[in-house]
């Protein structure tokens, strides 16, 4: 599992909503909202005057589907615990 170690300011953009910035782990892909990005940073990128790059999108998929798969093999886990708890 990725720590996050190295991550990279980019702009994402949403079909609905337009262009944001996000943070990108630059290791496995994910992109990290969480992590705050201070109102300078932001204003200024707003302004144009911050140029970051775009959010490498195939790391981004390639990064969810993992975390996705790995929840349904968790998921799968403790459903098949309960099943046989519940059978005695």
């Amino acid at each position: 599992m990725c720590k996050h170690t190295d991550v990279s300011l980019v702009q994402g953009e949403m079909r609905d909503h337009g262009p944001f910035l996000t943070i990108q782990c630059d290791m496995c892909g994910q992109c990290l909202p969480l992590v705050p990005i201070d109102d300078a940073t932001l204003y200024a990128w707003d302004a144009g005057t911050l140029k970051v790059p775009t959010m490498d999108y195939k790391a981004y998929r390639a990064a969810t589907e993992q975390e996705i798969a790995r929840l349904y093999r968790d998921e799968t886990a403790r459903l098949e615990m309960f099943a046989k708890v519940a059978k005695g």
